[in-house]
């Protein structure tokens, strides 16, 4: 019996995303969906998905940077990838980026189903011709980033880290700054998400121990805070973002993006990132 071929889905929108999923499983397909480039390459590299479903309209142009990498990896080039978009085919979208067919949202199943098919004609199992599934093959795509939260809010805290992770980071949280300092010395995190107001050591003071110690002070620091009063003095210590609560879950991706290099959003300056999309 022939195997199920895996599809991966990158859909900025969770429930779109869900409902591909569903639609591509009842034609007998495996499913899994992210909601960022960055899981979705992370989600390359786990899975080696026979085919992607990939959101053309990702927020920073990160489709298109994805299908150029894509094509200049030697394992992932001529991966078969159907695109979807709302209202225009994106100008940049053609088939030298590896983009065989494309559907409007939304779209019916058959639709889809039809894309999909024409999608693995095309490619005529160039791909996975060379690539035995017994065997493991290495994809040059980043690692996930690893990100240490320090925030003495549990709820915060509980909804930060399940973004955090379904958009491809690795995170760790403590709940003081305290213990936040000593967890950045010996973790080495890519980046630091750090509340201002905490017991036994503010947010203030831990940037201050960061900034000092010669282990952590290249490490990126988002600051969180319920006031803008701290925001000059943070950013003036070395903080690389100061956002306030409550923010968009966006937001504080967006920082992070910036922050560790994942994003287009490095260019704007600290105050600005609370106005990215979201």
């Amino acid at each position: 019996m022939t195997a199920a071929r895996n599809i991966l889905i990158i859909e900025s929108d969770p429930a779109i995303a869900e409902g591909i999923a569903m639609r591509i499983r009842g034609a007998g397909f495996r499913t899994r969906w992210t909601t960022t480039a960055l899981a979705g390459r992370r989600a390359i590299r786990e899975l080696r998905p026979d085919l992607i479903v990939l959101d053309l309209e990702l927020p920073h142009r990160a489709a298109r940077k994805m299908l150029i990498a894509l094509q200049h990896c030697r394992h992932t080039r001529g991966m078969p990838v159907v695109g979807s978009f709302t209202d225009r085919r994106p100008a940049w979208c053609r088939r030298t980026l590896g983009i065989g067919n494309c559907v409007r949202k939304p779209f019916e199943a058959s639709s889809l189903h039809e894309a999909v098919a024409n999608s693995f004609k095309r490619s005529e199992s160039r791909f996975h011709a060379s690539l035995p599934r017994s065997r493991a093959v290495r994809i040059d795509m980043p690692e996930a980033k690893h990100v240490l939260l320090i925030d003495d809010d549990r709820d915060i805290v509980t909804g930060a880290c399940m973004r955090l992770r379904a958009a491809g980071y690795s995170v760790v949280s403590v709940g003081d700054g305290e213990q936040g300092v000593a967890a950045a010395a010996s973790l080495h995190p890519d980046a630091i998400v750090l509340d201002v107001q905490m017991p036994r050591m503010n947010g203030m003071t831990a940037l201050s121990r960061l900034k000092a110690g010669v282990e952590t002070c290249h490490i990126p620091v988002v600051m969180l805070s319920a006031s803008l009063s701290e925001q000059t003095a943070a950013l003036d210590a070395g903080a690389r973002f100061y956002l306030r609560k409550p923010y968009q879950a966006q937001t504080l991706l967006a920082a992070l993006d910036a922050a560790v290099g994942s994003g287009d959003t490095s260019s704007k300056r600290p105050e600005e990132i609370e106005t990215c999309p979201s």
